[in-house]
């Protein structure tokens, strides 16, 4: 027997405002990726601290990935 199992997966990147989830829209240069599984905070500042979340949704199931973004706008120097 042979079955077949659809591997498409949507994601959607939110983040936690005001005790509320909301979308973080697509802003070039900002913010990349928000409906794949890596998002990317280009030249992130302390306004863009906080909890994330990446909605993950199949056929069957939603899941969530939880994180707290932090920025250090003085890193080590090495």
């Amino acid at each position: 027997a042979k079955g077949s199992f659809p591997s498409s997966f949507t994601y959607q990147w939110q983040r936690l405002v005001l005790g509320a989830w909301v979308s973080v829209p697509e802003t070039p240069g900002k913010f990349e990726g928000t409906n794949t599984a890596v998002m990317t905070i280009r030249n992130a500042d302390f306004v863009d601290e906080g909890q994330y979340r990446c909605l993950i949704n199949s056929l069957c199931t939603q899941t969530a990935a939880t994180a707290f973004v932090g920025v250090d706008t003085n890193p080590a120097q090495v």
